[in-house]
This record gives C-alpha cells, sequence and structure tokens, in this order.
C-alpha cells in the first residue's frame, strides 16, 4: 500500500520596482491557436474540454460556492455535501468496488489514487473558495482604476481621498493565496507521484516479462528455419522436416501461448495502462500551481503598493502614479483568476475521468 507525507496549507521608500507579471496568462498555460502542431493541437483539446458536457455540469455545481462566506468553507459537512456532488464516482461507488475487487498491486495503486483524488478535491474547493474571495476584494481596485482620470490634472482632492481608503481597505485584506511552496497542492503533487512512480515500476516488469516471453517465441520460430534447405534434398526430407515442424511447434509454442499467470499478467498490464493514464492530472495540478504562485505574486506586489500610498498620505502624486501602474497590471490578476477557476474545473473533470476509468479496471 501506498504511503504519503502529511502536508498542511499554509517594506521601501520608494514607488516598488516589483516583479514582473506576464502580458496575458495565456502565454504560460493556455494554448494559442497561433503555435505550430503538435501544440496546435492543444488548443482544440482545451476548447473540447471547456466545452464538454462534464466540464459545464462541474462548472455549474461549484457556482454555489461563490455565494458562501470566506469561512464558511471550514463547515466539514456543507463541504462535503457539494464534494459528494462534484466526484463521480462517488466514495461510496468506490469503497463498494474495493470491496469487491481482488487483492493485487493495481488495486493498491487505485485505492491511494482514490484517496488522494478525494483530497485533492477538498484542497481544490478551498483553492476556489479564494479566487472569489479575491475577486471580492478587488472589486473596489477595479473600480478605482476605471473611474480615476488618466492625466494627474483633472484628480481631485476628493478623488485622492477615496483612493485613499480603497488602499487602506485592500491592505487590511490578507493574501488569500499562499505564498510558493507551502500550500496542501504541492504535497498531493508529491502523493500523485509516488502513484506514478510504482505505475511505472510495475509497467516495466510487466513489460520485462512480455519481452521475455517474445524472446522465448523468436527463439523456437528460428529453430524452424533449418527445416527449410531440407525441403531442396529428397521428397522423403520434406516428410522428415514436416513432422519435425510439428513435433517443434507443439512444444516450443506452448511455453508462452496463455496459461492462468499470464492471464493475469496480460489483465494486470491493461490495469496498469489505465493507472498510468490517470496519473496525467498531475499535469493540472502544475498548471494550478503555477497560477497559484502568479496571483500570490500579484497580490503581494498591489498590497506593497497600497502601503506605498498609505506612508504618504492622501498627496495626489503618489496615488496617480500607482493607480496608472495598477490600469498596466490590474488586467493580469483578472485573466489569471479567471485562468485558475477555470484549471480548478478543469482538474475536476480530469480527477472524475480517471475515477471512472479506475472503476471499470476493478469491475474487470
Amino acid at each position: 500500500m501506498l504511503h504519503c507525507f502529511s502536508f498542511t496549507s499554509g517594506g521601501s521608500s520608494a514607488l516598488p520596482t516589483v516583479a514582473n507579471q506576464p502580458s496575458a496568462l495565456q502565454d504560460e498555460i493556455t494554448p494559442r491557436s497561433d503555435l505550430q502542431s503538435p501544440t496546435a493541437n492543444l488548443t482544440k483539446l482545451y476548447s473540447l474540454a471547456v466545452e464538454s458536457s462534464s466540464y459545464r455540469e462541474i462548472q455549474t455545481k461549484i457556482q454555489v460556492v461563490e455565494n458562501w462566506e470566506y469561512t464558511e468553507i471550514n463547515n466539514d459537512q456543507q463541504q462535503q455535501l457539494l464534494i459528494d456532488e462534484i466526484l463521480q464516482p462517488n466514495r461510496g461507488c468506490v469503497e463498494e468496488a474495493l470491496r469487491d475487487a481482488k487483492r493485487n498491486v493495481f488495486k493498491d495503486l487505485a485505492s491511494a489514487y482514490f484517496n488522494y483524488s478525494e483530497e485533492t478535491c477538498h484542497l481544490l474547493l478551498h483553492l476556489l473558495l479564494k479566487v472569489f474571495y479575491a475577486r471580492s476584494f478587488y472589486g473596489p481596485i477595479s473600480d478605482l482604476v476605471d473611474v480615476l482620470p488618466s492625466d494627474l490634472e483633472f484628480l481631485s482632492q476628493s478623488q485622492c481621498d477615496w483612493a485613499f481608503d480603497i488602499f487602506a481597505q485592500f491592505d487590511s485584506n490578507d493574501n488569500p493565496f499562499p505564498c510558493t511552496g507551502s500550500h496542501s497542492l504541492v504535497g498531493m503533487q508529491r502523493c500523485f507521484s509516488q502513484i506514478k512512480q510504482q505505475v511505472d515500476h510495475h509497467q516495466s516488469k510487466s513489460h520485462s516479462r512480455s519481452r521475455i516471453c517474445f524472446g522465448r517465441r523468436s527463439i523456437s520460430s528460428s529453430a524452424v528455419c533449418p527445416v527449410g534447405p531440407a525441403v531442396g534434398i529428397a521428397t522423403a526430407a520434406v516428410a522428415i522436416a514436416a513432422h519435425a515442424l510439428i513435433t517443434l511447434v507443439s512444444f516450443s509454442f506452448p511455453v508462452c501461448l496463455p496459461s492462468k499467470l499470464t492471464n493475469r499478467e496480460i489483465a494486470l498490464m491493461a490495469q496498469l495502462d489505465a493507472a498510468s493514464k490517470c496519473v496525467y492530472v498531475l499535469r493540472d495540478l502544475e498548471t494550478i500551481d503555477r497560477l497559484v504562485d502568479l496571483l500570490y505574486t500579484a497580490v503581494e506586489n498591489d498590497k506593497f503598493r497600497a502601503r506605498f500610498v498609505l506612508t504618504r498620505g492622501k498627496d495626489k502624486h503618489p496615488i496617480y502614479e500607482v493607480v496608472k501602474k495598477l490600469r498596466e497590471t490590474h488586467v493580469n490578476v483578472v485573466h489569471q483568476l479567471a485562468d485558475l477557476e477555470v484549471h480548478i474545473c478543469l482538474c475536476f473533470d480530469a480527477i472524475n475521468s480517471a475515477r471512472s476509468l479506475l472503476l471499470e479496471e476493478l469491475h474487470q
């Protein structure tokens, strides 16, 4: 049985030069239609994924989270009810299938995957709430960027007072996103990596056995070759050669014909192949991890800008400069929040597909 570690979630006097943000998050994780094949194929796959009925169904279910209070996610019962709706096949179906399945390597791997995937869904739900929370406290910043004039000459003192209050409120909010490497998704990536290593190991062993088997077939078949020249020697030799061939085939090939053990190995290879497809969820988690890192940095940068204004009072010059900078960067934050929500839903969908595939193999 696989085991995994337990993981828990987790100034300047001048206008700061903050970490560079990408001009568009799509450059990082969203396929682009102008890329060449095979990367261009990702565009079609991405479009198909977000247009699928399963994705839309998940998206509809998670919209209820947007109306939750920020602390409401800590209600374990409410959270589990929503997970039961999102996660398919659910825990009951999985437990029944595992109970009836014969014990082997695949069952242990599948059991670990089911446990890790359910825990991952809980973490994704927490992260989704952080997305909605971030949107709520960025709302006044969006208003500020839209309303304040782009020309310093037209910036009034009342507008500066309003901007100062917004920056004070913004700075009082905690960054909802965890810093790099401190959140629980990193731990889940390691858990899924352990499953991948186990799958790769057992697949390698199974493929080695199959190569040995085919090697025996080749050796047995090559022994037939000397029989061919006997055909040209004499008619009698043909009969002898034919008899020898029949004897050779009957004694050599059964070594590789399916036996009970070989059938089990063939079935296990199919199961391991299914398991190898399921660990592709690692890519979704890696993408989400990168998005979280980008958003953590973006929020920290914006909070730093807000503090820059607060340390200088309600003077219009620092307010104007900060708002000017926000006009350049705020659109990236909006896009990143949208992309994170999309990829959380895609990850839910990928997990469900993998769970369905594993459950189907357990029933074989």
